[in-house]
């Protein structure tokens, strides 16, 4: 049996942590893992950068009980920031695209 890959093995366990299923990379047009609404790229790295996993955890610790810790990525003249938040605070905040796990 031949090893799978680590990005395989991570494109799967998202798509069981959304309830979704996998596409094959060979599949043109379409998303890596689709769940209900949601069209999920998967993207792995070895190591995210340090401010990045900071700012996160700053957004947690500053979040009240019921808010939804966001932070949001902006480059000066850029109008399409980017919003990150932790993948459980994701599912625990809008549930798994309606699939039940």
């Amino acid at each position: 049996m031949a090893v799978e890959k680590s990005w395989k093995r991570t494109k799967r366990r998202v798509a069981r942590s959304f309830g979704g299923r996998c596409h094959s990379s060979r599949e043109a047009g379409v998303p890596d893992v689709e769940a209900g609404p949601f069209a999920i790229e998967v993207k792995e790295r070895g190591r995210f950068p340090g401010w990045l996993r900071l700012a996160l955890k700053q957004a947690r610790r500053k979040a009240k009980i019921g808010q939804l810790p966001l932070v949001v990525l902006c480059q000066p003249g850029r109008t399409d920031d980017m919003v990150l938040l932790s993948r459980s605070d994701f599912i625990n905040w809008f549930g798994t695209g309606g699939v039940a796990l």
